[in-house]
This record gives C-alpha cells, structure tokens and sequence, in this order.
C-alpha cells in the first residue's frame, strides 16, 4: 500500500493558523495528494516530534512514522519554534546560518539528499510582501521598521540589507531581549534604534 504522504505546520499557539487551508490549495493546483495538518508543540517538544516524524538529523529515514505508513515530506515551522528547530537538521542553508532560524524543515531535499534540510523562506516572503505593497526595489537608503525581536525579526533585518536601506527601527516590547536582533543589524552594516511597539507605530 502507497504510504500517506504528509506535511505539518508547528507551532504553539497553532489552532489559528491559515497555513493548512494555503497549502492543500497549493497541493490540490500541483496534483499533490498530501495531508497538511497543525500540530501544537512547545520548544522543549519540537525535536522529539521531528525525529519520530522525519527521522535524525543525520538520517532523514522518516523516523517511527514510516513504519506506520505515513512518508512525512517535512514541516513548515512558526513561533516559538524557529530557532530550536535548527537542532533538528543535519544540513542547514547559509540563510538559516546566518540567522540562527528556520521555518521550513525538508526531509531529503535535493540539496541534502538523506538529512533534514532547514532553511528560512521568511526572508523571501517579507520582500515579497513589501513588493506587492508597491516598494520600489530599485530604490535604496531609507529606513525599515520592524516589530518584535523574534525569528522572523532576524529575517526582516535581512531582508532590509538585501533591500539597501540604511538603518532598522525595532518596536519592541522590552529592549534588553533585543540583542540578537542588533547583533545582526551590526553585522549587516546597518544603523539600528529601538523603540516601544508603541512608539513605532505613531
């Protein structure tokens, strides 16, 4: 019997997320029979949840779930996981490197045939978004704003190098939690303040 091929977002709150009704659409315009689902999980739990479902970082076997039948492709990750999940590959792309997150788990990809495969697509996203919101990409300088200092905070700084602006603005909820995001602010060359979520969107 052909396995059942399955997909997961995870995360914890999860029951919120729109990403299942946005990719079995996707799934259903590519001619894909794939089961995409939410599953709940803390940090203290992702990486237990992974090897049983994909398999170790250095063997994307497909882990306990296979004997049961169900080929897991991989998993699309959001807060509070981005960061743990990281521990969960055995190959990582150079933009999860450099930002220490991922939101995408791949088992088997292409580019890492037989490990879990991390990378950060948040970065795409956030310049595609900025795009279709009519930011001319030919322009250069200014200043991004970004709120948070999470996950996809990193991958908003880097989307602002890519973007040649100058400087970041965070809006923040507490200053001090912000220093891996202006760690890589310093690191990209660009000139960084905070400020209170607040404040920001005056």
């Amino acid at each position: 019997m052909r396995p059942v091929l399955r997909a997961a977002v995870l995360g914890r709150p999860i029951a919120h997320s729109l990403s299942p009704v946005l990719h079995t659409a996707a799934y259903r315009v590519l001619g894909l029979d794939v089961d995409y689902g939410r599953r709940d999980l803390g940090e203290d739990e992702v990486l237990a949840f992974a090897a049983e479902h994909l398999g170790a970082p250095g063997a994307a076997d497909g882990g306990a779930a296979a004997a049961r039948g169900q080929d897991w492709l991989g998993c699309s990750v959001t807060m509070p996981l981005k960061r743990a999940v990281v521990a969960a590959a055995g190959h990582v792309s150079d933009r999860v490197r450099l930002l220490g997150s991922a939101n995408t788990l791949v088992r088997d990809h292409p580019s890492a045939p037989g490990v879990v495969h991390a990378e950060n697509t948040d970065v795409d996203g956030i310049l595609g978004a900025l795009a279709a919101a009519g930011l001319d990409r030919a322009a250069r300088g200014g200043t991004l704003g970004v709120l948070g200092n999470g996950g996809t905070a990193t991958a908003a700084v880097l989307a602002a190098a890519t973007l040649g602006a100058d400087a970041v603005l965070f809006g923040v909820r507490d200053a001090a939690r912000a220093a891996e995001v202006t760690a890589l602010a310093d690191a990209l060359g660009l000139r960084w303040a905070t400020l209170t979520q607040a404040d920001l969107l005056r």
